[in-house]
Order: structure tokens, then C-alpha cells, then sequence
């Protein structure tokens, strides 16, 4: 007598072997133990997917955080009237950067820009010595540029343009040397000067006028004085180190940057020769080690996911122990070892989408909310995660990203399908005959 083929060979095959594979992936026709490894599988994908996307978020958080803070009185990029080779080179090219600067803001792309001056200098408070980026700007072209006042918490920083030995100092600065509005500080640089009396340091007594506070690094070692002043303690009346720019949106700075010199350039040739920078270059391995960062971490979460995937090894192995019997009336129906093989292996990514897509859920709750909740904890429990004094943020930032929510789910997924693939192979490598005689 002949098999008859109808289940597993017409067209619908497909879906019978969808079913099948549900059904053994349903939890209540699960043994006592089965179940309990299911369950256990289950929870631990659910939490290590959860825990993965939250992580993930609050490093994104703290990147952003990072970023807007650090980029507050950066610009979008800078100009550098040096040498291609050495940018930071003292020794500018010769540009009639105020003509740059016209023809600069001219271009749709660029919103503003402003001369400035940076060197390394030294602070000196009663024989306490602090080393300091020294940058001189022209304070009403700045403020267009990276909106410096918005970052005073103390004093008025539009009396850099009234009083020339005037200074603006950071928060942390401030703290450190014991500075207050109305103190003296002494600037010095470290560059000498010959007069008849001999060498002369370059310095100069200046005047806390305003404090800033943006919180990133700068509010310690940042120092900003007149334009005017600048170029008179360096003895350079009328040369700058570059311009800095700011864009209409910053996106694609460089690119934009770059076809604005190049128009500029092409008409003036003797502007070919700057270096030009954006935010990027300056902040490039901070940032890249913030990339390499979250990308180990990324694959060190991972592996929990792996570890907890890898439990349904176990669980469609129980599975096929179990349902020999199962197999082989299917293949004596007609069923090919490539058939069974897709059986086990959608069990085991049923059991494997129940758990990612709750632990994406899970993650997709928790992941916004981070700060909300460690602070709830932080005041149930009368503790502090993250202390002012310390660090330069007070909270827990967050950002969810669809991108690394995908990953996730992907990644997860992909893993799954991967341990799926053993024991789908022994299914399909079970010969119906001997099943069917242990059977009876």
C-alpha cells in the first residue's frame, strides 16, 4: 500500500510544517523539565536582549551629552592660516584674513565667523600655576559663533571688549585656583622678549570679568581675552592663527567647508594653502575611542545574548529526544530530512522571537526612562550614582537609537538560528525505521 503524500508534498507544505513547528515550540505541551528549561531560556534572552538595547541607549546618552557639551564654545570648524604640514604652526602664512572673513560669510553655507588667536599659556594665583589654552577672540564676532554668553554663570562677558586686561575663566579654573569675580590672575606665555633691560617673559595681569560653565574639560583649562590684547602680548599687531566658523546646520561640515574653499580659492589662489578643520578633526580620538568603546561593549553584551541563545540547544535537543517517534511518522509520510530540519530549526526560532521581541519590548520601556528610574532610586535610597563635584553631569542620559534596537533583534536572531542548525540536524538524521521499533 502506498503512503499517500498530501500533507507534506502539495503546496501547503510549507504551512504544515510551520504549524508542526509552532506546536512543538508551544510551552504547555512542553515536559515538566522541558518546560522549566524553556522558561529559563526564555527569561534569559528576554534580559540580556532588554539589558543590551538599555546599555547601548545610555552610552549613546552619555555621547550626546559629551558632544553638545564639548562642542559649546567649539565651532563647527576652523580656519588655520598654517602651513598644510604643521596646522598649529606659530608661524601663520601671511592672509589678509579680513578680507577671508568678508568673502567667507558670503557663502549661504557659513553663518558667521570670527578671528582668533590659541596658544598654550600659564595662569599664576599666589605662586599657583595652572596651564591653560589661552584663546583670544573678538568677542561680538563670537557670540554669533558659539553664543559664548549663553554659558556665563557669573559676572558679563561683554566687558572683554570694554576692558582690555580682562579674562574669562571656567568654572572648574575658578575653583581650583580660588578665583572669583573682580581677582587677578597673571597670564604668561611661553614666549620671551628682548628689550634693553634683557629678557622679558611675555605676561600680563588680568581681571576675572565672568566665569563660564558649559560642563565638559574646557571649564578647566579654557582662558579667553580680548583679540586686541592677544596680539599685543604676542607683539603681532595684526596677525590671527585662523577664523572660526560656524554653519547654518551643522551637518556635513567638512564637505561644506571644503566647497566653500574651494570657491574661495579658485578665485584667490593665495588662499589655497590654509588648513582647513572641523569639530571633528580637533575631537577625533575622543570620539573614536567613544566608538570603539560602544562597539565592545556592543559585543561583550552580545555574548550574554549568545550564551543565553544557546540555550535552545539544549531545549530542541530535549525536543527531538523526545518526539523520535513524532519523526518518523512524518517521514514515513513523506516528510525529507531537509523538511525536518526546518521544523526543529523554526521550534527553536519561535522560542527564540518570544524571547528577543519581549526583551526588545522590555528594552524599548526601560531604555527612555533610565534616568527616571535611577533617579527614583537615588532618592528611595538616599544615594547619589553620579556626584557634581565629580563628574560633569548629575543624571543618567539616555538615547534610543532604532538602529541599535535592530542590531539587537537581528543579532539575536541570527544567533539563534545558528544553534538552532545542531540539533535540527540530528532530527533530520533520526532513520524512521529504528525510531519507530524503539518505539513499539
Amino acid at each position: 500500500m502506498t503512503i499517500p503524500h498530501v500533507y507534506l508534498c502539495d503546496k501547503g507544505s510549507i504551512t504544515f510544517i510551520s504549524l508542526i513547528a509552532l506546536r512543538y515550540a508551544s510551552l504547555k505541551r512542553h515536559g515538566t523539565i522541558s518546560s522549566f528549561l524553556t522558561w529559563v531560556s526564555l527569561l534569559g534572552l528576554t534580559l540580556s536582549v532588554a539589558t543590551l538595547i538599555t546599555v547601548v541607549s545610555v552610552m549613546n546618552g552619555f555621547e550626546r551629552e559629551l558632544q553638545s557639551r564639548l562642542l559649546s564654545l567649539i565651532p563647527d570648524a576652523k580656519v588655520h592660516f598654517g602651513s598644510q604640514h604643521h596646522p598649529f604652526d606659530e608661524h601663520t602664512i601671511e592672509v589678509d584674513w579680513k578680507d577671508l572673513l568678508a568673502r567667507l560669510v558670503n557663502q549661504n553655507s557659513i553663518d558667521a565667523a570670527t578671528p582668533f588667536i590659541e596658544r598654550t599659556a600659564m595662569v599664576n594665583v599666589d605662586s599657583q600655576f595652572q596651564v591653560v589654552d589661552m584663546l583670544a577672540i573678538d568677542y561680538s564676532l563670537e557670540q554669533a559663533v558659539t553664543g559664548i554668553n549663553n554659558f556665563i554663570i557669573a559676572g558679563n562677558a561683554d566687558q572683554l571688549e570694554d576692558d582690555k586686561y580682562g579674562i574669562v575663566i571656567g568654572r572648574l579654573l575658578a575653583l581650583k585656583l580660588g578665583l572669583t569675580l573682580g581677582d587677578k590672575l597673571q597670564l604668561m606665555l611661553p614666549k620671551v622678549a628682548i628689550t634693553p633691560a634683557g629678557i622679558v617673559m611675555r605676561e600680563k595681569r588680568f581681571t576675572v570679568v565672568a566665569i563660564f560653565e558649559v560642563g565638559a574639560e574646557i571649564d578647566q583649562n579654557l582662558a579667553i581675552i580680548n583679540l586686541l590684547t592677544g596680539q599685543k602680548l604676542l607683539a603681532e599687531p595684526s596677525r590671527v592663527d585662523g577664523l572660526r566658523l560656524s554653519f547654518v546646520k551643522n551637518v556635513n561640515v567638512q564637505q561644506r567647508l571644503d566647497t566653500s574653499l574651494m570657491e574661495v580659492a579658485s578665485a584667490h589662489p593665495e588662499y589655497a594653502e590654509i588648513t582647513v578643520l572641523d569639530w571633528r578633526n580637533e575631537q577625533r580620538s575622543l570620539f573614536s575611542a567613544i566608538a570603539m568603546e560602544k562597539i565592545i561593549i556592543f559585543v561583550l553584551l552580545l555574548a550574554v545574548v549568545a550564551v543565553a541563545a544557546f540555550n535552545i540547544i539544549s531545549i530542541v535537543l530535549m525536543s527531538v529526544m523526545d518526539k523520535h517517534s513524532d519523526i518518523a511518522v512524518l517521514k514515513t509520510m513523506g516528510a525529507t530530512s531537509h523538511q525536518i530540519r526546518i521544523i526543529f530549526i523554526l521550534q527553536g526560532l519561535s522560542i527564540a522571537s518570544m524571547g528577543t521581541l519581549l526583551g526588545a519590548s522590555l528594552g524599548l520601556l526601560i531604555a527612555p526612562n533610565i534616568g527616571f528610574i535611577v533617579s527614583s532610586l537615588e532618592q528611595i535610597f538616599n544615594w547619589q550614582l553620579f556626584d557634581p563635584n565629580v563628574f560633569y553631569i548629575a543624571h543618567l542620559p539616555s538615547e534610543l537609537r532604532w538602529f541599535d534596537v535592530i542590531a539587537t533583534v537581528f543579532s539575536a536572531l541570527l544567533i539563534s538560528f545558528f544553534a538552532s542548525i545542531y540539533p535540527a540536524q540530528k532530527a533530520a538524521s533520526v532513520p524512521p525505521a529504528a525510531a519507530l521499533s524503539y518505539d513499539i
